[in-house]
């Protein structure tokens, strides 16, 4: 056997039998880490879910189910451009009033930053079509 130096085993595991354990488990060919991959691999999924449908509770109120409702009375598609949601890696997003925190419809996640950065103000919206048409070819 070994020497635990040669192991590089941690303190935690300097005592003899604990030594040995070790040293059969760095013969494994990544049992170990094998098994973690697997796990890591079966949880995330669950982990989104939980995730999505905590936030979803948390920030705005609404369950799982009220959200697909929404997406189905949408039909999967943005409210705002109406590109449907496989075109985007990620799902829509609640677009809700700041101030009284209302829940308006799904956007996409190029139409939810718009109304964000233009902070809800139509009039700001509308200087910008004023000078994307001033510059229309």
């Amino acid at each position: 056997m070994k020497l635990e130096k040669e192991y590089n085993t941690p303190k935690s595991v300097r005592h003899p039998e604990r030594v040995k354990m070790y040293a059969e488990l760095k013969q494994m060919p990544h049992s170990t880490n094998e098994k973690r991959r697997l796990y890591i691999a079966r949880r995330r999924d669950h982990f989104k879910q939980y995730e999505f449908a905590r936030g979803l509770k948390r920030f705005y109120g609404i369950t799982v189910e009220e959200y697909n409702e929404l997406l189905k009375k949408q039909n999967h598609c943005c409210a705002m451009c109406g590109e449907h949601e496989s075109k985007f890696k990620r799902r829509l997003h609640v677009d809700h009033d700041h101030k009284t925190k209302a829940i308006r419809a799904l956007l996409c996640t190029r139409c939810n930053p718009l109304i964000g950065y233009a902070q809800e103000n139509t009039e700001k919206l509308q200087l910008a079509i004023d000078y994307l048409n001033k510059f229309k070819m």
